[in-house]
This record gives C-alpha cells, structure tokens and sequence, in this order.
C-alpha cells in the first residue's frame, strides 16, 4: 500500500519500494551485466576514491550495485537505504553475484537520522560516498552531513556526484531559468513513473523533491565540521536531462557545436575529509 503521501520521508519512501521492485528486471540497471563482471561506476567517482583494501559506507544505495562494485574493487563495504525492498533487493544481488556477505553488507537505515545509521552499521570508515540522485531526495542537508561526520574515521573522506543545482533550475528547449535557484525549493510531484522503465506505473506516485544552491551543501558539510578539499564541476550529465544531450561513453553530453546550453554546469562531485 502507498505510504502517507502528507508525510514527505513516508512517501519518498512508499515510492522507492516500489521502484526498488521495478528496477532490477529493467535494462537501464543491466543487472545482468553487472553479474557478468561489469562494474556500475563511472570515472568521476573513480578517480577520486581508492577502495582497496578500505572500509567504504555508501548512503542511499537503492539496489546496491555501485555498492557491490566497490567491494569487488577491494572495498570492504556497508551499503544503507531507508528502503526496506531495496536493501532485500540489494542482499539477493549480493549473493547471486557470490559476493561475500562480509564485504558488502546492506542495512536499512533513514540516512538523516544519524543515530539510527550509526546504530545499523555500528562502525567508522575510511569513505563515505552517494552519488547520482541523492540531494534532491534529502528534506535536510545538515542532518545528512552530520550522519557522514559520524559515520567517519578521523582523517577519513568523503565524496557526493549529483546533478548539478543550476542546471536544476532549467527547463526546456532551449533551456530558461524556470526554478529558484538562490532560494531553497520543495517539490511535490505527483508521477507514477520511473526514470527506469517506461513501462511502471506506480501506485505510490506522490514524491517531494528540494532543489538547493550549491553554497548549501558546502555550507552544511562544513558546519557538520568537515573540510572541503575539492569542488568539481562538469559539463555532462549522468542522464539525459536535455532532450539534446547525446550519449557519450559513460555521459550524456552538448553535441559539438550545439550552443543551447554553452558552459552549463551538469554535474558536480564535492570531496570532503574528517580532521584527523
């Protein structure tokens, strides 16, 4: 049954149960690939956190593949989801993968709660990541960067990929600045859709969404006492948020010599690290 649709963790929650039992038969998450040896990350993430050999918490992990591709990478790893259908989801991928249980544990979890994380992963790591979706999901910045201040050793790091904020405040084609972007923003969108699949058709459709400046993340995590080592910005997109934007290797990218969104950022990755 849908979740209280007044309540925004409830129905956020309501709808991601029932995309965590669309998702893993779709084309979009290739989980057949992935059990065939694919890896699900991508070179931003990459690049800037070494797994081998490290102990790796990934928030907000949905059905776990980027979490297992960690592990196989030589992570040691805990994936948390406020979503009790996705973190099964993610258990049975983990074992039909033959992964071992104690390098990629899944535990369900509210990840702006942090004494219930704390309580579900009972440890610190060496890296917190969430990536791709995350921040729009969040009703609290400083809650969420509490829980990775706590969820870290001293000296250990931090990285966030997600959709870029100004490029959130677009729409359209040619895109015009449709949505706030200086001022904070709450969404209630009603869609039985998911990005996945067009063949869903979901009863929990409501969902609450917030759109946030940039300044606010950095702000949050350096309140939460972490420090910001580097802010990156991109100009591709992790999926096709302009209907021009074409497929590029792992990115949606401007074809060369479109000029309907010249020198717009898509994309951001924000590292941070834990005083030692």
């Amino acid at each position: 049954m849908p979740g209280d649709d007044r309540d925004p963790v409830a129905a956020n929650r309501a709808n991601w149960d029932e995309r965590a039992r669309v998702h893993p038969e779709t084309d979009h998450y290739d989980v057949q690939g992935f059990l065939d040896g694919e890896s699900t990350l991508r070179s931003v993430e990459r690049e800037r956190v070494d797994p081998d050999g490290r102990s790796l918490c990934h928030l907000m992990c949905h059905i776990g593949l980027d979490t297992l591709s960690w592990a196989r990478a030589g992570a040691e790893t805990v994936g948390v989801d406020f979503s009790p259908v996705a973190v099964e989801a993610a258990r049975d991928l983990r074992d039909r993968a033959g992964i071992d249980p104690e390098a990629a544990r899944f535990v369900e979890a509210d990840v702006t709660d942090a004494g219930a994380v704390a309580d579900a992963v009972d440890r610190e790591f060496d890296a917190v990541v969430a990536t791709y979706g995350v921040f729009c999901w969040l009703p609290e910045l400083h809650d969420f960067f509490e829980t990775v201040a706590s969820l870290l050793r001293p000296g250990g790091e931090a990285l966030f990929v997600d959709d870029h904020p100004v490029a959130a405040a677009f729409d359209g084609d040619p895109p015009r600045y449709r949505y706030p972007y200086l001022d904070p923003v709450e969404l209630r969108i009603d869609d039985g859709e998911t990005y996945a699949t067009e063949d869903a058709d979901l009863d929990a459709n409501v969902t609450y969404q917030y759109h946030r400046p940039l300044s606010a993340h950095v702000t949050a995590a350096a309140d939460a006492g972490l420090r910001v080592t580097e802010l990156a910005e991109f100009p591709v997109a992790e999926w096709q948020r302009f209907e021009w934007l074409e497929r590029e290797g792992e990115w949606y990218v401007q074809p060369d010599g479109d000029e309907r969104s010249p020198d717009l950022p898509l994309l951001f990755a924000l590292s941070v690290e834990k005083p030692a």
